[in-house]
């Protein structure tokens, strides 16, 4: 299968074989390490010197915490001086991205029809967004103040793209953007009230991060923007289909509607938001723990930023439900008399 070696500027070596030199046992208290030391061999299959062999020498442990396991046909990333590798800077994994990337686009069609198309589009147009974002940060603005006029537009397109340009979602952009300002000043109280006892630096790359508390702020904002846009999107569409159908339908039996429906989405949001921050810390707590490290200990140490972004994002949506249910019914019922 032809995966575009010829595209990459930088030495792509696949491996042809893995000699395993030596096995050294290393204890840490009660805690056993094997390491491994191999020499690594392949060929290099692109660019000038592309069909010539190499080798590079490989230390990896039983764990694999902190280095890299080769296997045979892995192909890596490396730089060549004077015809001997120099650096081993990566292994490559876009040929495994690439088709998960088309199996997803491909189910986005399959399975929303046009919609599944707007679906991909909003996506692409908001990692554009997300992509000019970054770039202006690295020219020096400031990522906060960029991203608050960012997440009305992600929101705003991908509502409109997905449901349409109609009265519901105006409304949901309506509520989104009211509750997303409002989760942004309590974000920001919290920062100021609780900023002692925020633990930045087990943030990821904090030590080279300028502007890491605002790239905090901005995250947690982030987390949880996805089921905000979806209670309200939801609430909106169910109470203008009610109307619909029942255009007499009284205010009171609208918002018990409401209630109940929102008692079903509630819980299913906020475990979404729930088991997207603990897939972000789960590995680093079972690492800290493996070095008999109490789980509170850990949790209070690893896990606090992903708590921290839990509970901003439920804070979220549990704003976002009233706002939803008054726009709703304020656009739909009573400006329609």
């Amino acid at each position: 299968m032809n995966t575009n070696e010829d595209l990459y500027k930088n030495p792509i070596m696949k491996v042809t074989s893995i000699n395993l030199n030596d096995t050294v046992i290393q204890y840490n208290n009660t805690l056993k390490e094997e390491y491994y030391y191999e020499t690594v061999n392949g060929v290099i299959i692109n660019g000038a010197s592309k069909d010539q062999e190499v080798s590079f020498e490989n230390i990896r442990s039983y764990s694999g915490v902190y280095d890299e396991k080769y296997n045979i046909k892995d192909e890596v990333f490396v730089s060549i001086e004077d015809g001997k590798i120099s650096e081993v800077i990566n292994l490559r994994r876009d040929k495994y991205l690439v088709p998960l990337f088309v199996l997803m686009v491909c189910l986005l069609i399959a399975v929303g029809g046009i919609k599944g198309i707007y679906t991909f589009l909003s996506l692409i147009i908001n990692l554009f967004i997300i992509w000019i974002v970054t770039y202006l940060r690295d020219k020096g603005a400031n990522i906060f103040l960029l991203f608050i006029p960012a997440t009305i537009i992600m929101s705003s397109i991908s509502l409109c793209l997905t449901s349409g340009i109609n009265k519901k979602t105006l409304v949901s952009i309506l509520s989104t953007i009211i509750s997303l300002l409002i989760t942004f000043v309590l974000s920001y109280l919290i920062i100021i009230l609780f900023n002692s006892d925020i633990p930045y630096w087990y943030m990821d790359y904090v030590d080279i991060l300028y502007d890491y508390k605002e790239v905090f702020l901005v995250s947690v904002l982030i987390s949880g923007l996805g089921a905000i846009m979806d209670i309200a999107i939801s609430i909106a569409s169910t109470l203008n289909e009610l109307i619909a159908n029942s255009p007499k339908i009284s205010i009171k039996a609208l918002t018990k509607s409401g209630n109940h429906l929102c008692d079903d989405i509630l819980g299913t949001m906020v475990n979404v938001l729930l088991f997207t921050s603990v897939s972000g810390c789960f590995p680093m707590l079972i690492f800290v723990m493996r070095n008999n490290i109490s789980i509170f200990t850990a949790i209070n140490m690893y896990a606090k930023i992903e708590l921290i972004r839990f509970m901003t994002g439920c804070i979220g949506i549990l704003i976002t439900i009233p706002i939803t249910m008054y726009l709703s019914i304020y656009f739909f019922k009573r400006r329609a008399k």
